[in-house]
């Protein structure tokens, strides 16, 4: 069996589906998506392992028992789970630093305006209290930072496109204190992403 066959397997057994139907409806995945990625037909790019890695941090890792404002281990390093449970998207992300910089006695950006429903908004705005976070005086610095093109950040600031995988991952990583559990690589390599998820499960 390959690695990313392995994936699916342990998603099931974590969620404790009875077949590949129920993990395709789970997961918002096309039939013959995973169909191909089991057989090894089609690849298992970047974006269905963030979506993985998304809901497996959300919901999957939760069936272990953990509840917000307890612990959980990873590896060798230990996180609360207060305020990461919406996993890595822009609306929870902003909480977190808006909540952040008020604890730091800084102002924070407006966000009234942002609709909420809206994701290239939303990305947007993250974006923004994301450079006051950060104290960057440019959008090249926070570019730099994201490990994304300048021009990236006016996609998002324009609408046109939203923040990917990667961007959103190293904002999390930052918030949380580091990229010590490896959520980048998950990203990346279906084999960093299976060794994630096995190894909180060894933590528990």
């Amino acid at each position: 069996m390959h690695v990313d066959a392995a994936v699916f397997d342990f998603l099931k057994t974590s969620m404790g589906f009875e077949s590949d139907v129920q993990l395709m409806s789970w997961l918002g995945i096309s039939r013959d998506s995973l169909s191909g990625i089991r057989t090894g037909r089609l690849p298992m790019g970047d974006t269905i392992r963030f979506l993985i890695l998304n809901k497996w941090w959300t919901e999957s890792r939760q069936r272990t028992g953990c509840r917000p404002g307890q612990s959980v281990q990873s590896g060798h390093v230990t996180f609360s789970l207060n305020g990461m449970d919406s996993g890595f998207n822009a609306q929870s992300m902003l909480r977190i630093i808006r909540t952040q910089l008020k604890d730091q006695g800084k102002d924070v950006p407006e966000t009234d305006g942002v609709d909420a429903l809206v994701p290239t908004a939303m990305d947007a705005e993250l974006l923004e209290t994301y450079k006051v976070y950060k104290n960057c005086a440019t959008d090249t610095e926070v570019a730099n930072l994201l490990g994304i093109k300048r021009h990236s950040i006016s996609m998002v600031r324009s609408g046109r496109n939203r923040l990917g995988p990667m961007p959103l991952l190293k904002m999390f990583s930052d918030l949380m204190g580091g990229d010590e559990l490896g959520l980048q690589a998950a990203v990346q390599s279906s084999e960093a992403l299976l060794s994630l998820m096995n190894s909180n499960r060894a933590a528990d």
